[in-house]
């Protein structure tokens, strides 16, 4: 599924994959009109998924956070999205610094 989204002052587009041999939800960001920002983006739990790279013009972070206590499993298939245990969050530049 592909996903147009503003994180900060700037549109991008997100593609989320399935990988059912690791069980997890991989993303792609990418500039609006197709330009790649970072592939395949392994989404973990409570975690930084994009301080770690050196990203062009990319301002702030996106992390998985647990949002609600329905399962007690990890981030999986039928848990990330909107009112789901599980949801992406992003944090502009200013706010990772407070």
């Amino acid at each position: 599924d592909k996903y147009n989204v503003v994180l900060g002052a700037a549109s991008y587009d997100i593609e989320f994959k399935f990988n059912t041999r690791d069980g997890r939800w991989y993303f792609d960001l990418y500039r609006e009109g197709g330009t790649p920002v970072k592939l395949g983006v392994k989404i973990m739990e409570n975690q930084s998924l994009l301080l770690r790279y050196s990203l062009d013009n990319f301002l702030g972070d996106i992390v998985c956070m647990r949002m609600a206590n329905r399962s007690s499993s990890g981030v999986g298939r039928d848990n990330l999205g909107v009112g789901e245990d599980y949801s992406l969050l992003y944090f502009s530049e200013s706010e990772l610094e407070d």
